[in-house]
């Protein structure tokens, strides 16, 4: 029987993220995705629009599944989570990998991420990626989706939910991968909370950026493979 890994999408992103990263990894994992509310059609649940109310929605899916305990591969926000998940409701994780993670916030951070998301601005400059957003989320839903997600990056500029000392409580094991061209994320940051974990691994993935689709298929299967220790 192979083991269950769920799939955790980034902020502005869907289970759809996946695509053929999931079909490939369907070879040694059985794969689940799901989207957090708020994203990709998933109506969103007021007050909840928030890691810890993302953690809850990961809870509830595994319960609707019958599943007790659970891999997790988190990219970028969902990374945050897997994180959140381990160190909140360890008796529900068994070992976390993450992609492109942000684990520095500041409010000099946020801030800046946060004027990226005017949908006035993204309709003028970058069309298809307007366009991509509203088919992913909904003609009526994407623009509400940047301005939560605004909303939700202001409050981790302003305090954020792991800290050192919560890296120091993870017991899990945790892999911590960054792309080497990853412009948002920094090998830097991410080494530093790697040596704050008990039991963590650090992986830089050549020719990779901060984008998922910039992570080659192989590279990613590679180091689930490896961090969830199956053969290879």
């Amino acid at each position: 029987m192979k083991p269950n890994l769920l799939m955790l999408h980034g902020a502005l992103g869907a289970k759809t993220t996946f695509g053929a990263s999931s079909g490939e990894l369907n070879n040694y994992f059985q794969v689940y995705v799901m989207n957090f509310n708020g994203h990709g059609l998933t109506p969103k649940r007021d007050g909840h629009f928030n890691i810890h109310g993302f953690a809850e929605d990961v809870i509830a899916y595994l319960d609707e599944s019958d599943l007790e305990k659970i891999d997790i591969f988190g990219y970028s926000m969902g990374g945050y989570v897997g994180l959140y998940l381990a160190r909140h409701f360890p008796e529900r994780i068994n070992k976390v990998a993450t992609l492109g993670t942000k684990l520095a916030w500041t409010a000099d951070i946020a801030s800046k991420e946060v004027r990226k998301l005017d949908p006035v601005k993204i309709k003028e400059k970058v069309p298809k990626f307007a366009a991509g957003l509203a088919k992913v989320h909904g003609d009526d839903h994407w623009e509400t989706l940047l301005h939560d997600t605004g909303d939700l990056l202001k409050q981790l500029g302003e305090s954020p939910l792991i800290t050192d000392a919560d890296f120091q409580a993870i017991e899990h094991h945790v892999r911590l991968c960054v792309g080497d061209n990853d412009h948002f994320v920094t090998i830097d940051e991410t080494q530093d909370a790697f040596r704050q974990l008990e039991n963590g691994s650090l992986s830089v993935i050549p020719n990779t950026g901060h984008l998922f689709n910039t992570v080659h298929v192989r590279d990613l299967v590679l180091e689930l493979r490896r961090t969830f220790r199956r053969n290879i």
